[in-house]
């Protein structure tokens, strides 16, 4: 489906790239269609493809792109109609996608990571129906589980939570990041959003802090029974930004807002060490703190191109204007820039083959491997940091789990705004 290409544009936009993303916008015009039969991860279609579209539909205004967008998303429309809870599974088939029973579980990344993706083709189209399709399975959701962190998995016919992993890491992460996401993107109006996000902050922060011994920070780590693990994975690192984003948006106010930024600069603190305890600079996979010694050992040296600790990074910048921020982001990018260019592209940088013991090798291992977040997400956080704030400007953008940005829908209309570097 050109998933690089679609996840591409809206960095080409933001950019500047005039000439790049046009050529972009003319194959996905006349290239891309979704008549071929594949199954595809409703997930990664929808944050990926359809949120691309949207995105690309919002920067530039271009009404075909709209009509992309729309096609994709009629063509899913029918996975909410599966279960009587609305919640989707994790897989679908193309080119039309056919209710499949509503059987087994999903889990809670997955059924929670569409809302803002659908809600921006209703604006689009002016049609409400596809809001209210992606809005039916969160609300099945809360209605089942008074619980604000959830389990990582969700049973689709009673929408009530599963499984032994409460956290907001892998499985359960951009659910959290969509609660926030939405009340903003819905133009601050729906209290439903925020009120679930705060509760789910308050639960983190009471439930899942680790604090490593000898170091100045903290993290949230991921809560297996009554025991919090002391591991730290690159997938969580969306956190902290997402946490200084409500803060900015006025979800909290107070010495509440103020203890929120402190974890969130904590974490963002902690998940640095991703990348500044390697020999090469390139962020580890996952890292363990021992909290007897607090020391740091490398559990999965590899490097994937992740964007999550760059855009905990962007959003801590936005939010205190630190230099610091940009110092991390900075010692990042010349790593990266270091060791994964390539001619004609960048590559993932691994070290070698498990138990991944330390990232010591230096010149790393490389693979031949992009992957689509890399253009998608994590060049686009590294420009936004040293870029002036106009350059996307937070009250009147959302940006998805993709970091395709998405108009916020303000009342009356929206008032979005790009400033866009001259061609």
């Amino acid at each position: 489906m050109g998933v690089s290409m679609v996840d591409a544009l809206s960095t080409l936009k933001v950019m500047g790239l005039h000439k790049e993303f046009e050529e972009g916008r003319d194959w996905v015009v006349g290239k891309l269609d979704f008549e071929h039969s594949t199954t595809v991860s409703f997930f990664e279609t929808v944050i990926r493809i359809l949120g691309g579209l949207a995105a690309a539909h919002d920067l530039s205004g271009d009404a075909q792109l709209g009509e992309k967008a729309k096609d994709l998303a009629d063509r899913l429309l029918p996975a909410f109609d599966s279960a009587p809870t609305g919640i989707i599974g994790n897989t679908v088939s193309l080119p039309r996608v056919q209710p499949d029973g509503g059987g087994g579980h999903t889990l809670l990344a997955e059924m929670g990571t569409n809302v803002l993706e659908f809600s921006t083709v209703s604006r689009i189209t002016g049609d409400p129906k596809y809001r209210q399709q992606a809005e039916k399975g969160l609300r099945s959701l809360h209605g089942a589980n008074q619980n604000a962190l959830l389990l990582e998995s969700v049973d689709r016919q009673s929408a009530r939570e599963s499984g032994w992993v409460r956290g907001v890491g892998a499985g359960t992460d951009s659910y959290y990041e969509y609660l926030i996401k939405y009340w903003v993107l819905g133009g601050r109006q729906d209290e439903h959003w925020r009120r679930r996000w705060e509760a789910s902050v308050d639960e983190a922060l009471e439930k899942l802090v680790v604090t490593p011994p000898g170091w100045p920070f903290s993290f949230a780590g991921d809560m297996r029974g009554e025991q919090v693990d002391s591991v730290l994975e690159h997938l969580r690192c969306f956190y902290p930004g997402s946490v200084a984003l409500g803060v900015m948006s006025g979800a909290v106010q107070g010495p509440k807002a103020e203890r929120y930024l402190q974890f969130a600069a904590n974490m963002t603190q902690a998940c640095f060490q991703l990348y500044n305890t390697t020999a090469s600079g390139l962020g580890a996979e996952r890292i363990n703190f021992d909290l007897a010694t607090g020391q740091i050992s490398i559990v999965d040296g590899r490097y994937w191109q992740r964007p999550e600790v760059i855009e905990s990074i962007f959003y801590m910048w936005r939010a205190t204007k630190d230099p610091k921020w940009r110092d991390m982001g900075w010692q990042m990018w010349r790593a990266i820039e270091k060791y994964c260019r390539w001619e004609g592209g960048s590559r993932p940088c691994t070290p070698p083959p498990p138990p991944f013991p330390t990232h010591t090798q230096v010149p790393p291992n490389s693979d031949d491997v992009s992957q689509s977040w890399f253009f998608a997400e994590t060049l686009k956080y590294f420009f936004l940091l040293f870029s002036p704030d106009a350059t996307l400007s937070l009250s009147d953008w959302v940006l998805n789990t993709e970091a395709h940005p998405l108009k916020v829908q303000h009342g009356g209309g929206s008032k979005a705004s790009l400033r866009l570097n001259s061609p």
